[in-house]
């Protein structure tokens, strides 16, 4: 018995001493920057856009989503839940397209005869 249990402390410290890091290499400056969060840029990046898309009509979708964006940045540096509830969101996107503001008809497809 106390030699299953030398061997299992004996077995323990070495997979602890082998796995210390005294032979780790410092990480190369290119990873060390990768540690950094650093946010995107928004020119040349269709996110802005893509947030806005459901803005009002004469609303630029790409200002709403910038301002969206904005808000959830500045939520997230304060330490609180990077969030946006639904009437925030409607406040700033205004009332979205209905299908016939997007100019579609609807009309009703014509049936196809049965064989």
């Amino acid at each position: 018995m106390r030699k299953i249990l030398l061997t299992a402390f004996v077995a323990v410290f070495a997979v602890i001493v082998v796995n210390l890091p005294w032979f780790d290499e410092p990480l190369m400056p290119a990873l060390k920057a990768l540690q950094k969060s650093q946010p995107a840029t928004l020119d040349g990046n269709a996110y802005p856009f893509a947030l806005g898309f459901l803005a009002a009509e004469g609303r630029d979708p790409r200002a709403a989503g910038i301002e969206i964006i904005g808000i959830l940045q500045a939520r997230r540096d304060k330490g609180e839940a990077a969030t946006i509830g639904k009437e925030e969101k409607k406040q700033i996107l205004g009332e979205p397209l209905t299908v016939d503001g997007l100019g579609a008809k609807s009309h009703r497809l014509p049936s196809l005869p049965r064989e």
